[in-house]
């Protein structure tokens, strides 16, 4: 539901909505194994713990 509303609010930026998607796929990868041609890097995993911290602030300043 995020991801849609990132896609029509004018507030979060693009770089949000992909992370999302991004997010969703390596988590497929890491919990189910669907490809064994992906991996999930521990660079990987940095930077969209990054970007969920950016994320996360972010979504703070638009609800408060």
């Amino acid at each position: 539901m995020i991801a849609r509303l990132g896609k029509t609010e004018p507030r979060i930026e693009r770089e949000f909505t992909r992370f999302l998607a991004r997010g969703y796929t390596l988590k497929e990868v890491a919990d189910y194994a669907v490809s064994p041609r992906i991996v999930v890097t521990a660079d990987d995993a940095r930077e969209m713990i990054e970007t969920a911290r950016r994320f996360i602030d972010r979504m703070a300043e638009i609800i408060g």
